[in-house]
This record gives C-alpha cells, structure tokens and sequence, in this order.
C-alpha cells in the first residue's frame, strides 16, 4: 500500500502540514488506522464470500421456489433422514384466507410415517376447535 513514492507524497504532505520532524506520529498512526481499515474490509469480504458459499452448498435441499414462494417440496430418498422446514402457509377460500407459520416434517419414502395416527395433520396436532373448523370452512 505505502510504496516508495506514496510514502514520500505522504511523508511530504505531512511536514507541510505539521511541521519537519513532528508529524511521524500522526503518520504512523494513520498508517496504522488505514491497515486496519484494509483488514477489516478484507475479513467482511471473506465472510460474505463464506456466506455465499455456504448459501449455494445448502440450497439444493428439496425445495422449488418460484418467485420467493414455495411450489414444490421433494420427498427425501428413501433410508435418507426426515427434512423440516420452516414455513409460512396460506389457504383459503371465497369467504376466507388464512396465514400462519408452521414447521413441516417430510418423511422419507417408505419410512411407514404416512401410516400414523389420523388425529395428526399434515401441519402437527389439531385441536378439536381447529378440526371443527377445518370441518366448517
């Protein structure tokens, strides 16, 4: 950064400014601060990077989305793990439209999960009041 001839521009702008001889504290100091500068734009470059690339490592994990809203969710492979995904879900009718925040679980092919007791939904444990709506609606 500090190469022979931007050291002596600088060095030479300081003892305009300061005087001869008193200006080598203010400029080691602002040398200093710049490195500083230099480094710390450098670490949030690497972390943007990391985030970036973890971001892309990551997002082949089943979902489709289409303008930001999820159209299709893939079942994981058989023998594979059940996936969870956090989700903003909206329905409704003529009459209605209902949006609330659920957590689905997706369970392998096969994993016998779809032969569960039917009082539990798609989106987890139903209250009677929320089957009696559901019924309604």
């Amino acid at each position: 950064m500090y190469r022979s001839g931007t050291d002596e521009i600088l060095k030479k702008r300081y003892e305009n400014l300061y005087g001869e001889g008193r200006y080598e504290e203010k400029y080691s100091a602002e040398k200093k601060r710049i490195r500083k500068d230099c480094i710390l734009v450098f670490v949030v470059f690497l972390l943007a990077a990391g985030l970036s690339a973890y971001g892309m490592m990551t997002s082949g994990d089943g979902l489709t989305e289409k303008n930001g809203v999820i159209t299709e969710i893939k079942r994981p492979d058989r023998g594979g793990s059940a996936a969870l995904y956090d989700v903003r879900i909206t329905a409704g009718n003529d009459k209605s439209r209902v949006t609330d925040e659920k957590q689905i679980r997706i369970d392998p092919e096969g994993s016998g999960a779809d032969e569960a007791d039917e009082d539990r939904g798609v989106l987890g444990e139903e209250t009677r009041e929320e089957k009696l709506l559901r019924a309604i609606d």
